[in-house]
């Protein structure tokens, strides 16, 4: 007897016989459920002998060898006349005809046997043109606005068979973030110094452009202003708090969700130059800095310095940053997911406990969806791993005193003016700093403020002790020693008062 060997995964074949029209170990087909690949690829390897081989890659490579997709040994259904089903009453023949010879004559008559039918609103009965056929029982075109909603639906990925109503959380903060796009792609085009045309502000022509100093400030107000308007649109909870615990959240989210969104989304448009990232919706830069990034720059500063320790401090979290998103490869749903669970993370806020009571509702009411979309949707039975590392990304992203420690050293260096939007924004809001003051606490702004101070005042420290230890040990007047302390002095007092 004649063996072959499997054309999929290369397992021999006890007998030549082929398996829906192909030579396989085994018969696959499709029985009213959708496969999903393990890795999400569509690329897994087939290996002969291993028990969680992908179904769905194996199926598609049985389609690719000319699998037959008719099942056998399987009896044809029944095909049910509509006209003869239970569901819908039964008319004669005679009876129809009837109606179709007393509608010519006499459209007034209604009879009794119509009480009975479900009469469907924009469908006349009577009155029919001569060369139409008509049917009371025929079905009816669905509404255009009912198309147009699952349209939108399944362009933004969700599937159709899905229901809204058990994600409500992931409807509103789709929603929501569309919204924030439009508000953040039509404002930074428009504050560019030469805005594009209107019909090439969508989304599919957007210009990108290189961010420059001034673009990535302007980007950065846009940001933390749609942020508030996607709190109210995703989250009803959010409405009701106060503005004084509004804020709070949104500031924290916004150094979350800033360059998370930014890794995401140049890995999508960038694939190829891993060096990019968005500093906003339309603009993009790289840790290489030039002299385009600070063109526009109003202050007077050493821009070759500063390059230096920007690149030094971008650099690396770059490129992690980069890496990482390419590796997830999130689908837009737990992106959705990701920046919810971002919004009502407050782990590191001065909040009041009723706040704090919300957001770990509002986690927990995402994290149920999540557990209906992994199951449900993608058919991950085990899908902890998966879980793990979307969570482990959202934790890496939260880089909150980072980003504040590289705002003050970049006022410090004078690229910052003194009451530019980031640099209050470092000191996150001038209430709570003023509070921390009065009330004698050390604040956030305060440890970030005295960590600079430790490293820009050694070189001062080390020059005062050792112009002391000069004095020390040679014959100099008084007078000269004294004017050397008073200048070294006055150096550090300017220091100080810039700091503060």
């Amino acid at each position: 007897m004649e063996k072959k060997t499997c054309l999929v995964c290369s397992a021999p074949i006890p007998d030549a016989s082929s398996r829906l029209g192909i030579e396989a170990c085994r018969r696959s087909i499709v029985a009213g459920k959708t496969f999903t690949c393990r890795q999400g690829d569509k690329n897994c390897p087939i290996v002969n002998g291993d028990k969680f081989t992908c179904r769905s890659c194996r199926f598609s490579k049985c389609l690719e060898y000319g699998m037959e997709l008719q099942p056998r040994n399987r009896k044809p259904k029944a095909v049910v006349d509509p006209m003869r089903s239970s569901a819908v009453p039964t008319i004669d023949d005679d009876v129809i005809e009837y109606i179709e010879t007393s509608s010519k004559n006499a459209p007034e008559i209604r009879l009794p046997f119509e009480r009975e039918c479900v009469i469907r609103p924009n469908v006349q009965l009577f009155n029919q043109p001569k060369k139409e056929e008509f049917n009371i029982w025929s079905p009816l075109p669905v509404p255009d606005a009912l198309l147009n909603v699952e349209t939108q639906r399944m362009d933004s990925g969700v599937p159709s068979t899905s229901n809204p109503k058990s994600k409500p959380n992931l409807e509103r903060s789709r929603s929501a973030y569309r919204f924030m796009c439009e508000i953040r792609r039509i404002s930074e085009l428009l504050a560019r110094p030469h805005p594009p045309h209107p019909m090439f502000m969508n989304e599919q022509d957007c210009p990108f452009a290189q961010a420059t100093l001034d673009s990535l400030i302007t980007a950065n107000r846009i940001l933390l202003t749609s942020i508030v308007s996607f709190g109210h649109a995703a989250f009803p909870e959010f409405s009701g708090l106060t503005k004084d615990q509004q804020w709070p959240l949104a500031v924290n989210f916004h150094y979350r969700f800033r360059m998370f969104e930014s890794a995401y989304r140049a890995d999508r448009h960038f694939p190829e130059d891993p060096e990019r990232l968005f500093g906003g919706y339309t603009t993009w830069f790289t840790h290489n800095y030039d002299e385009r990034f600070f063109k526009d720059c109003q202050n007077t500063i050493n821009v070759e310095q500063v390059k230096t320790s920007m690149h030094a401090f971008c650099k690396g979290r770059h490129q992690r940053m980069r890496a990482l998103m390419r590796r997830l490869r999130l689908e837009e749903t737990e992106f959705l997911y990701a920046i919810s669970l971002m919004f009502w993370t407050t782990d590191c806020s001065d909040l009041p406990e009723s706040v704090t009571l919300i957001a770990e509702k509002k986690r927990t009411a995402i994290m149920q969806e999540i557990h209906v979309y992994y199951t449900e949707e993608r058919r991950l039975d085990n899908y902890a791993v998966r879980l793990g590392e979307v969570l482990t990304a959202v934790q890496m992203f939260d880089n909150k005193d980072l980003i504040r420690e590289n705002y003050e050293f970049l006022r410090l260096m004078n690229v910052f003016s003194d009451d530019s939007f980031l640099s209050r924004l470092s000191r996150e809001d001038d209430v709570k700093y003023r509070d921390d003051k009065r009330s004698g606490k050390r604040g956030e702004f305060e440890q970030v403020r005295e960590k600079i101070i430790s490293k820009l005042q050694y070189p001062w420290n080390y020059l005062h002790s050792s112009w002391e230890r000069v004095a020390q040990s040679t014959s100099f007047s008084r007078l000269l020693i004294s004017s050397f302390r008073r200048n070294i002095t006055s150096l550090k007092l300017n220091l100080e008062r810039r700091l503060s």
